[in-house]
């Protein structure tokens, strides 16, 4: 499987997860953080990841202050502001 594919998987995961919590309640203005595994999420995809969060996940989190995408090692964490409070 090549790099680019397994990386676009893990972006599916990452919207299903978001999309999960999504049915939860969270007070208004929360950050929300979702966690990876960065098996194919390198810093190197870090650009990639920056457009598919705001493109792809900003838009379901209205009512979400912040979204933090961190890898499960720690090595990539991106933060995105999704409302202006």
């Amino acid at each position: 499987m090549s790099h680019e594919k397994a990386r676009d998987e893990a972006f599916a995961m990452m919207l299903a997860a978001v999309r999960l919590k999504l049915t939860m309640r969270y007070e208004l203005g929360t950050s929300l953080v979702v966690e990876f595994r960065d098996l194919h999420v390198r810093d190197a995809d870090r650009e990639a990841l920056v457009a598919f969060a705001q493109c792809e996940l900003r838009p379901l989190l209205t009512r979400f202050k912040d979204l933090y995408l961190i890898s499960d090692t720690g090595s990539v964490a991106v933060r995105v502001e999704c409302v202006r409070m």
